[in-house]
């Protein structure tokens, strides 16, 4: 029902019409935001809390999930697609294993994303133990080179595209 309401109805009248090519041109933003984005951030999550390694992770998470955070210098609120946490969920400050963002579209990701992760880090330090928390940046369309020479030369920075989602930790 979702994906007839958010997809499919606002070009309902050409899909019945069979102009599919036209129809389907003018949904595909529609499909990928309202679709393949939350599926993909789902698949993030399992991805982080059943398959990757403590390597990729720097430790085995108890929960993970996703938030929002209040970005006050900024004045806005940033999403986190993925939050792995460690230990006590009752601890006053959890530690905080990993962040990450998930990106279901055709556009590659930059440093402009890192760079976002990083703000989404030094929030989460506000507020719990993120000393060591990896950066995870998962892409179904892939990555662009500058953001993979840098993550080559971090250890703190996960590029997660669908051949590891699907084979790899």
């Amino acid at each position: 029902l979702r994906f007839h309401h958010a997809v499919v109805r606002p070009d309902l009248a050409r899909f019945e019409s069979r102009e599919l090519t036209e129809a389907w041109v003018e949904a595909r933003p529609r499909f990928e935001s309202n679709v393949l984005s939350p599926h993909f951030e789902d698949l993030a999550r399992v991805w982080t809390g059943r398959f990757a390694s403590r390597r990729t992770l720097g430790g085995r998470p108890s929960r993970v999930g996703f938030t929002q955070i209040n970005d006050a210098a900024n004045r806005s609120r940033m999403e986190l697609d993925v939050v792995a946490v460690s230990g006590n969920s009752t601890a006053d400050r959890p530690t905080v294993l990993a962040i990450g963002e998930a990106k279901g579209g055709s556009t590659k990701r930059g440093i402009a994303d890192l760079r976002r992760l990083e703000r989404g880090r030094a929030l989460v330090a506000e507020r719990a133990e993120a000393f060591g928390t990896r950066l995870l940046l998962f892409s179904r369309a892939g990555f662009e080179p500058d953001l993979v020479s840098e993550a080559r030369a971090r250890r703190d920075v996960e590029l997660i595209d669908l051949a590891r989602l699907y084979t790899g930790e």
